[in-house]
């Protein structure tokens, strides 16, 4: 059976928007013409609609065109209704990244990828051994796999300042601090910037809505299908395609804006590029020494110090020979003044977008004309 017939067991995030109402819910099952999402309230069948479909370091946002073609009910005591819709692309592009997904799914499923390091938050000791078997037992994980438990917010923010994870499964009623307290704290670390997290809760819309305001790239209702999730996020150990036979360039970001941080390091990851963002100059020195980056971007307005400062002691007392550009939303003709005078390799103005910045990046290590 060919990739466009058969659906894939995905749990992805899925914003639909039916006339003027947007409603973000997730795929329960995906092809590349047809898409099985959970949600309360289905649209009347023949509905048009339009569906966003994503996952980090999975899918970047693809556009699709849908039409409602049946509403499901629920197949199991504790599960969810949804909708059976139909998918057409506008941009040729956008299938393609969905197509190459279902393939990176079909990769991992048949041989173990590389090793990932998962934390599950959840108060219910049942909850937490079932996420750990089903990861070591039922997917295709590499061997050094490893899935770290806390049992409330203050444990996983222990663990949490310790290490760095692939993703992150986060339940809402904890003791204490709530799931989603936790998600905005993480949100706010920039050294988290880009980590894939799942909220879980029997709670409901209130979870729901707690959780994606607190920014949660995916929100579920217990009870779930958790071998689905797991199977969504093994994914993770897969290289993309793209990827496979080349090393990724590294690109270290300096920045005291996380949200500039966490968009700078998700479009530099979507692009192809290994990405290492932080907004402390220590840990800047520490990334260089350890990460070896092919190019740096420095903000300017930084609490510490200007960027153009922080180049001239890159270039002229710790002797990098890398790319470096600013990165600033000042004027650019004083952008302009400040690279020269830094003798950096240029400047990008932010207002400028993120594409403009992947295609400066991409100029500068030769993978575009400039």
């Amino acid at each position: 059976m060919t990739m466009e017939g058969r659906t894939h067991r995905l749990l992805l995030r899925a914003e639909v928007r039916d006339g003027t109402t947007t409603t973000i819910s997730h795929t329960t099952e995906v092809s590349t013409s047809i898409a099985r999402i959970q949600l309360d309230r289905p649209p009347p069948v023949g509905t048009r609609i339009s569906i966003v479909l994503s996952f980090p370091k999975l899918l970047r946002p693809v556009h699709a065109s849908g039409c409602v073609l049946a509403h499901e009910a629920a197949a199991a005591p504790g599960a969810f209704a949804g909708v059976r819709a139909e998918l057409s692309f506008d941009n040729p592009a956008d299938r393609q990244a969905l197509e190459a997904l279902l393939a990176r799914g079909d990769t991992a499923a048949a041989a173990r990828g590389v090793s990932l390091r998962g934390l599950v938050v959840d108060d219910s000791l049942i909850v937490r051994e079932i996420f750990s078997y089903t990861f070591r037992r039922r997917t295709r994980i590499g061997p050094a796999s490893s899935i770290d438990v806390a049992v409330d917010a203050e444990q996983a923010a222990e663990l949490l300042a310790r290490g760095q994870y692939d993703f992150a499964i986060i339940d809402h009623l904890l003791p204490g601090k709530s799931g989603a307290e936790l998600v905005a704290a993480i949100r706010a670390e920039p050294r988290h910037a880009g980590l894939p997290i799942v909220g879980i809760s029997v709670a409901g819309a209130e979870a729901r809505d707690a959780f994606l305001a607190a920014g949660v790239d995916l929100y579920l209702n217990k009870p779930m299908e958790v071998i689905d999730l797991c199977t969504t996020l093994q994914g993770l150990a897969v290289k993309e395609p793209a990827l496979v036979g080349r090393a990724r360039k590294k690109i270290l970001v300096v920045d005291d804006s996380p949200m500039m941080l966490e968009l700078a390091h998700d479009a530099l990851e979507a692009a192809g590029f290994q990405s290492f963002a932080t907004s402390d100059l220590g840990e800047m020195g520490r990334l260089l020494e350890r990460e070896q980056p092919d190019l740096i971007l420095l903000d300017v307005q930084m609490p510490e110090a200007y960027g153009d400062d922080v180049a001239n002691v890159l270039r002229g007392l710790r002797k990098v020979t890398v790319p470096v550009l600013l990165f600033s939303i000042l004027d650019e003709a004083e952008l302009a003044q400040r690279a020269q005078a830094a003798e950096v390799d240029g400047y990008i103005y932010k207002g400028a977008g993120l594409n403009e910045m992947v295609r400066r990046v991409k100029a500068l290590l030769g993978e575009e004309p400039a």
